[in-house]
This record gives structure tokens, C-alpha cells and sequence, in this order.
């Protein structure tokens, strides 16, 4: 069960640090050329 729930939160880390990574290249596009 241990190697179930470690498996399960390991997809669930990965899925978070992707969705992230997509979020924030996304608001990037959106963001006008000279704000940063």
C-alpha cells in the first residue's frame, strides 16, 4: 500500500510541476513586452 500512495504522490508532483510550468509560460505570453 506504502508504494501505492508514494507512486500516487509522485504522478500528483509531477502533474502540479508541469501545470505550473504551462501556467507560466502562458501568463508570460500574456504579459506585455515591457513589464520585465
Amino acid at each position: 500500500m506504502t508504494h501505492a500512495l508514494t507512486t500516487l504522490a509522485y504522478l500528483a508532483a509531477c502533474a502540479l510541476g508541469a501545470a505550473a510550468v504551462l501556467i507560466y509560460r502562458f501568463d508570460d505570453n500574456l504579459q506585455p513586452k515591457g513589464t520585465r
